[in-house]
């Protein structure tokens, strides 16, 4: 779930939808190299805040099948990553394993203490170049969002240094992965994919929000199952305007014809989803 310069996801070409998702196996995953560990220090509590209540958003036949897949990649490191997380975040959930990590980021997967219901938990590190910004755009979008194609917040923890988003628990993988292990998509499979894409990059262009990062590895299913509904994730480089309208943003400049989406002062509208190398 992290961020990072990339191409968005390819234009549909006029030989259908399956030509555009057999395109996505272009991709490859990028990993990161594990980080150094930052010296302990002690947080001051400011600002907390957490919701009144957890939404209930996984069925109960969904729980044992959320811990199947891509829960547990890394269970050696829950340790280390406890020591990390606020006494206050770890009062309220039980860390079980890191399932993600990011440039400014790591996404664990955690257990509410009075409802054993599985989350996730998006760390946050805001004290990195960069990292308060992008934090700043994705708690932005997610507090506002609501919709079943779009990844869901449940409550968020705020303190100087770090941030705590609790987020519904996505197992079923990335769409990139499910291509790759099918080895093709059907026209059907294609079809359903790119309308639930489709749903949720609607529903936020109609709130005025350009996603700007749209690629295979922040498309997650909720579950394995063939019937799970694929989210949008990652809003750390989001930009708001009024909903059609066209915003700005600074970024490198585009002269040698690079990705739009990182242009200087360039105009930002939802086509901008639409280009391709």
């Amino acid at each position: 779930m992290g961020c990072g310069n990339s191409k968005v996801l390819p234009e549909a070409s006029k030989k259908g939808y399956v030509s555009v998702v057999q395109s996505l196996v272009a991709f490859r995953k990028a990993h990161d190299d594990d980080d150094d560990e930052p010296k302990k220090r002690t947080e001051k509590q400011s600002g907390l805040w957490f919701s009144t209540h957890v939404k209930n958003l996984q069925p109960a036949s969904n729980i044992q099948q959320q811990q199947t897949l891509r829960d547990g990649r890394h269970p050696g490191k829950v340790t280390k990553y406890k020591d990390k997380f606020d006494p206050r975040v770890t009062a309220r959930y039980d860390i079980k394993a890191l399932i993600g990590r990011g440039s400014f980021s790591r996404v664990v997967r955690v257990e509410h203490r009075a409802t054993r219901q599985p989350f996730a938990i998006k760390m946050m590190e805001v004290e990195a170049p960069g990292g308060r910004e992008v934090c700043a755009s994705e708690l932005a979008v997610l507090q506002r969002v609501s919709h079943s194609n779009v990844i869901q917040l449940i409550e968020v923890f705020q303190f100087p240094r770090r941030v705590y988003m609790v987020l519904e628990l996505a197992t079923g993988g990335e769409l990139l992965d499910r291509v790759v292990s099918r080895g093709h998509f059907t026209e059907r499979d294609a079809t359903q994919a790119l309308q639930m894409v489709l749903a949720g990059v609607g529903y936020l262009h109609n709130l005025g929000i350009t996603h700007r990062d749209l690629k295979p590895e922040n498309l997650l299913y909720y579950h394995p199952g063939a019937d799970s509904r694929l989210l949008v994730t990652d809003f750390g480089l989001a930009t708001f305007g009024s909903a059609g309208t066209r915003s700005e943003v600074s970024g490198p400049d585009r002269s040698d014809g690079g990705d739009p989406n990182r242009s200087r002062r360039q105009d930002l509208v939802p086509q901008n989803h639409l280009w391709n190398s």
